[in-house]
């Protein structure tokens, strides 16, 4: 699946290299994500063969993990218009940062930047 922020852009891993942005303006390989079920309502974000990390909310975002510990552990919250949020173990939210910075795991409530809608 693609994921489309609020600003319109895709959320693109960057191919590891750097923290992810929701700054593409079209969907190719470094944009497509799976996710992978946890069970206990929890999931993991993966894209390229590698996993998403929220680096604890203490660096930018990126997708260059082999395997899932914690801090590539999200909880997903689906909302009534079918877009959905991430938070990570850090009890913070994934947020686009309006696609004006990299990714972060740092934002306290759920607003517009830190929801996600499915682009198939």
């Amino acid at each position: 699946m693609y994921m489309r922020a609020n600003n319109g852009k895709f959320v693109c891993s960057q191919n590891g290299e750097k923290p992810m942005e929701c700054s593409a303006s079209h969907t190719k390989e470094w944009e497509q994500f799976t996710i992978e079920e946890l069970g206990n309502g929890k999931v993991a974000l993966k894209c390229m063969g590698k996993y998403v990390s929220s680096e604890n909310g203490e660096h930018p975002m990126t997708c260059n993990r082999d395997s899932v510990g914690p801090w590539e552990t999200f909880e997903m919250i689906t909302h009534p218009d079918g877009s959905f949020s991430f938070k990570g173990s850090n009890g913070k939210y994934v947020c686009s940062e309006n696609g004006e910075k990299p990714m972060t795991c740092t934002a306290p409530h759920m607003k517009e930047w830190e929801m996600f809608h499915r682009h198939q």
